[in-house]
């Protein structure tokens, strides 16, 4: 499936993300699992070589490994680098985390900025979360929760549950906005119903400092719209696996900071990519 999914076909579309899923998964399943890695690794490196920049990525994350051969942590930066210059999202995340705590790379948490700004303004959940922290931490930046709100609301309308828990927390300590301890245990739980574990945990600490008018609150916040006999959203019509966008209910839970635009600190910043 892995070879399928990065040649494509007729059939089965491109889809590299999954290749490398499935090359992983055959790998962990089969006792012989480095033979996996080896034809991820060649698979990828044939795109590489035509400058692909999601191959670049993949393969980069297989040479910071020794799976599939040797590590060559300096030949993984530099695809890393090219696949973040050419316009791969998940690849300027990837980048500002190296440059942020100098694995591999010279440690520059400026240029991370950067490139985590770079991959919210593309709408990646994980890059607005990492900018969110920033804000949060003062990480080269003044701290300012009202724009790391305004961060993770926007990551977690897509559902990624690190955006969601740290939410959760602001409401939870009044950061940026008032306290409300029901939009934190709302948020916490979200995040615990989508498998995470620290919102899991919060949320259960939380619960027992609610009233039960303020625990039937979190639920309606959490609770669908009756549907009625409306067709499906097309939204939903996604292939297994890839999130589909969130439906208004859930996203309202995190409209307090949502209002916030990025184009403030767009215009603010500007970065270089090295």
């Amino acid at each position: 499936m892995g070879e399928i999914y990065c040649l494509g076909s007729e059939d089965v579309p491109k889809d590299l993300t999954r290749s490398l899923f499935y090359f992983e998964a055959a790998a962990e399943a089969i006792p012989d699992r480095q033979k996996h890695f080896t034809e991820a690794r060649a698979h990828f490196k044939k795109g590489a070589d035509a400058d692909n920049p999601e191959c670049k990525y993949h393969l980069a994350q297989l040479l910071a490994t020794e799976n599939g051969g040797g590590m060559n942590l300096p030949l993984a930066i530099s695809l890393l680098q090219e696949s973040a210059t050419n316009g791969y999202v998940p690849a300027m995340n990837e980048l500002g985390m190296r440059l942020q705590r100098g694995n591999g790379i010279e440690k520059n948490a400026i240029t991370a900025i950067g490139w985590f700004l770079a991959g919210a303004e593309r709408n990646d959940p994980a890059a607005a979360t990492n900018l969110g922290l920033c804000y949060s931490r003062g990480i080269c930046v003044p701290v300012n929760y009202d724009r790391a709100g305004s961060l993770y609301a926007k990551a977690g309308s897509q559902n990624y549950t690190p955006a969601l828990f740290l939410l959760g927390g602001l409401f939870e300590n009044g950061h940026g906005t008032e306290a409300n301890p029901v939009l934190a245990y709302a948020n916490y739980s979200r995040a615990a119903a989508l498998g995470h574990t620290l919102g899991t945990k919060a949320r259960d600490a939380l619960a027992p400092t609610l009233s039960p008018e303020q625990l039937e609150e979190a639920k309606k916040q959490l609770a669908p719209p009756e549907s009625g006999n409306k067709p499906a959203n097309k939204d939903s019509q996604t292939r297994p696996g890839i999130p589909r966008r969130p439906p208004s209910h859930a996203r309202s839970i995190t409209c307090t900071f949502a209002h916030h635009d990025l184009k403030p600190l767009i215009n603010t910043w500007w970065f270089g990519s090295s």
